[in-house]
């Protein structure tokens, strides 16, 4: 049985591997281009804080912080 990949976007149901491969892949240096590139991130903001500690284990943090959208 395979496992089931961990979520870390739950709003838009992306997985940790889509945000590490992409993260590993595409030279992402902020939680903007992450969301650019997998859309995790992108809802509710809850996950920030793991996908900027993703992008700080990978090495990768120019600029981890996004600020949140303005309400309409």
């Amino acid at each position: 049985m395979t496992p089931k990949p961990k979520i870390v976007c739950e709003c838009l149901k992306v997985s940790e591997a889509q945000v590490l491969k992409a993260i590993r892949t595409k030279k992402i240096r902020s939680i903007k281009d992450i969301i650019d590139y997998t859309s995790a991130g992108d809802g509710c903001t809850c996950c920030h804080p793991l996908l900027r500690e993703y992008l700080e284990r990978e090495g990768s943090v120019e600029d981890a912080t996004c600020p949140r959208p303005s309400a309409p």
